[in-house]
């Protein structure tokens, strides 16, 4: 098949959900035999026509908070009318506004949902207006809608009553890193700091988890990995509220080898979020047998299941109360964090997802003939 991605910035340079999950898809694809198209922003990290065995497009933005996305994507959109793609793939529900513009070409069209992007307080009446309009796009105009979470899975189904497929994102395992590269920059060691890895946007919820640690004490530090997406001011914020104390750390922006370190040594992972699709960095940081502390919002308790432990969203006291009690019993904390690494190995596996998302294609292209059944023969 001849396959298009749209929606995304690009790869490698962005440690973002759509980004890392297409990172890990489109090289799989190809090795499965298609022919897979990138289309991204200008400020992909490498000049190369083809990474990864896959051909990178860039397109042309209005580089503005409200029309960066929406302008790349129609530009991507447009110029896919004139290639023979087999399947055109929009990715999150902003650039699913413009998915009906592939539906006057002959490719099948795919949108995948990533979390509900107009829930996110970065957003003002008119962005989140938009992109509401964006999750009824995603419904009304592909061939098929696709969603990462059961909670989206739900969603879709009892607001819409369309089916929809849930493929959820996957982890690539990696074998433990000992703690150089974050040894010599921070120094910090194995299992004495407590994680947060995201954006550093206020629907992540950082500044509860800040609040929440400042209250405690203990000798372990509290490592904030991550950088502003469009909320200078919520990162000015952060950094007033930690100014200070010796504990809190900012890492800025993490990736590669000083992000798998972070994750590696890590005593536990906290996400205090109060929205998410499928948190890719809560999935990673379980795959290295990390103890997650989280929210206890549907999308996150579908994730740990029983693999971890939750606290009342925007409950500090609770939060302080779940960190405390994890910090006094590292039995607990431990066992927890074994017991989420085989949870993620058995469920969320990008051969897995690759497979799933083939087969969704194939269905499309011949829907009543036996080609669905060769892909699985074939895998």
């Amino acid at each position: 098949m001849k396959i298009a991605h749209i929606g995304s910035r690009g790869f490698p340079g962005f440690n973002a959900g759509v980004e890392k999950c297409l990172e890990e898809i489109c090289p799989r694809l190809t090795a499965r035999g298609h022919d897979v198209t990138l289309y991204c922003s200008n400020e992909v990290t490498t000049a190369e026509p083809i990474y990864k065995n896959t051909i990178v497009k860039r397109t042309a933005a209005i580089p503005t908070k409200h029309l960066e996305t929406l302008s790349r994507v129609a530009v991507a959109a447009w110029q896919s009318l004139f290639e023979s793609y087999d399947i055109v793939h929009f990715h999150s529900i902003g650039p699913a506004l413009l998915s009906g513009i592939s539906r006057m070409g002959r490719a099948k069209t795919v949108v995948t949902v990533h979390g509900l992007d107009w829930e996110r307080s970065k957003w003002g009446p008119l962005a989140r207006w938009t992109l509401k309009v964006g999750e009824v796009s995603s419904i009304l105009f592909p061939h098929q809608t696709i969603v990462v979470s059961k909670y989206l899975l739900r969603y879709f189904e009892e607001h819409y009553h369309k089916k929809v497929i849930y493929i959820p994102n996957g982890v690539t395992p990696y074998l433990p890193f000992d703690p150089a590269i974050i040894k010599e920059k921070f120094g910090l060691g194995s299992r004495n700091y407590i994680l947060f890895a995201a954006r550093l946007t206020p629907e992540k919820e950082c500044h509860m988890l800040i609040e929440a640690y400042k209250k405690i004490k203990t000798n372990k530090k509290l490592v904030i990995a991550g950088a502003q997406w469009h909320s200078e001011g919520y990162e000015a914020q952060l950094r007033r509220q930690a100014r200070g104390h010796p504990g809190i750390i900012f890492t800025g922006w993490a990736e590669g080898d000083l992000m798998r370190e972070l994750y590696s040594n890590a005593y536990l992972f906290c996400l205090p979020s109060t929205v998410e699709g499928l948190s890719l960095a809560l999935l990673e940081a379980m795959s290295y047998g990390v103890c997650p502390l989280v929210s206890d919002i549907t999308e996150n308790l579908d994730v740990i299941e029983n693999h971890g432990v939750s606290f009342e969203t925007e409950n500090v006291a609770d939060l302080r109360a779940k960190l405390e009690d994890l910090l006094d019993h590292p039995e607990k904390t431990e066992n927890y964090g074994r017991s989420a690494k085989r949870h993620v190995a058995e469920r969320y596996n990008w051969d897995d997802v690759t497979f799933e998302l083939e087969k969704v294609y194939m269905g499309l292209l011949a829907p009543s003939s036996r080609e669905a059944a060769k892909v699985g023969q074939r895998r």
